[in-house]
């Protein structure tokens, strides 16, 4: 974030249970979510855009 990040990506699905809880001020992307949606989405049969 020093250095002008402007999105943190939780790269590991492991990484988002280890930093529950803490506040970033900038936009944090969970990939747990991410592939959480996407299967919702893939199981409706609608497109779906992570």
């Amino acid at each position: 974030m020093e250095q002008g990040a402007e999105a943190l990506l939780l790269g590991c699905t492991e990484i988002p249970l280890i930093l529950s809880g803490v506040d970033f001020p900038i936009p944090v992307i969970d990939p747990n979510a991410a592939i959480a949606r996407a299967a919702v989405a893939y199981a409706k049969g609608i497109p779906c855009s992570v």
